[in-house]
């Protein structure tokens, strides 16, 4: 599990998380069941935290990774739940520039993470249906189609 990774995901800076990063945190939960179990323990600390940045970017992770990462990961997150929705519930004092948003941001993601978490649908498998996306391979010629005898001539 790649630590320097997770960090650099949930930093105390205003600034937002790379989009590779939520990839590449997903395919760190599909390596093994044992990295999958370090990443969640790892984030669920990171949303207790008492930065707002923190939280809010480790909960924007949980719900990137619930959708696109090992399902283990989000079934493991079910039974934590009550952690991520005391983040619902998330507030301070006023920032003297930016007021209550850094709080509303917080309990933004904690919604969308307990969505996330919570939503029944499984991801598809990776490269599920083939490149076809799943749809039956079509060509030319066979059932279907107008021209069902020789090339579509006058018959004559």
């Amino acid at each position: 599990m790649d630590r320097g990774l997770l960090a650099r995901a949930t930093s105390s800076d205003d600034s937002p998380t790379p989009g590779y990063m939520y990839g590449e945190i997903s395919k760190m939960s599909l390596s093994s069941f044992d990295t999958c179990s370090k990443i969640e323990d790892y984030l669920l600390k990171r949303c207790g935290n008492k930065n707002a940045n923190v939280k809010c970017k480790a909960l924007k992770v949980i719900a990137r990774v619930s959708q696109t990462g090992a399902p283990q990961f989000r079934r493991n997150l079910c039974r934590q739940l009550p952690a991520i929705k005391a983040c619902l519930q998330f507030t301070g004092p006023p920032d003297p520039l930016r007021g209550d948003e850094p709080y509303k941001k917080v309990r933004d993601a904690a919604k969308e993470a307990i969505d996330a978490v919570t939503n029944d649908a499984a991801p598809p498998p990776p490269n599920a249906g083939g490149a076809y996306g799943g749809r039956p391979m079509q060509g030319y010629g066979g059932s279907g189609g107008g021209m069902a005898s020789g090339y579509g001539g006058s018959g004559g």
